[in-house]
């Protein structure tokens, strides 16, 4: 029982290339998406649960007044995003009433874009 379970990039790679004839990168995510460079991101929230695995990767801090971080103490990979239940901790609560708040800033910053561009016209 849990046995090792031994993992290298290059031994990825050349699998890669030998069945598909591709050579993956594993930088075309950051580049392609920014990496960490977000100040010119706009309406994202990252919520972090403390309970994920994947937590340590997160974004745990403000970016800009648009870019936003939310931590959640008490849940796991995106418990947030899920259908609600009355076991719901209160972190998740909070962090939904915080994306909720935040979507409908977006979308009324949208809609009063449009209208002034439309008046400009």
């Amino acid at each position: 029982m849990f046995e090792p379970s031994p993992w290298s990039f290059a031994d990825h790679v050349e699998l890669c290339h030998k069945l598909y004839e591709v050579f993956p990168r594993h930088d075309v995510a950051r580049l392609q998406y920014g990496g960490a460079s977000l100040e010119a991101a706009s309406n994202i929230v990252f919520s972090n649960g403390l309970r994920d695995p994947w937590a340590a990767g997160g974004i745990w801090n403000d970016i800009n007044d648009s870019v936003k971080a939310v931590v959640l103490v008490d849940a796991a990979h995106h418990l947030d995003l899920m259908a609600s239940n009355s076991a719901d901790p209160p972190s998740v609560k909070m962090a939904r009433q915080f994306h909720k708040d935040n979507i409908r800033k977006w979308i009324n910053e949208f809609n009063n874009n449009c209208d002034i561009q439309s008046k400009a016209l």
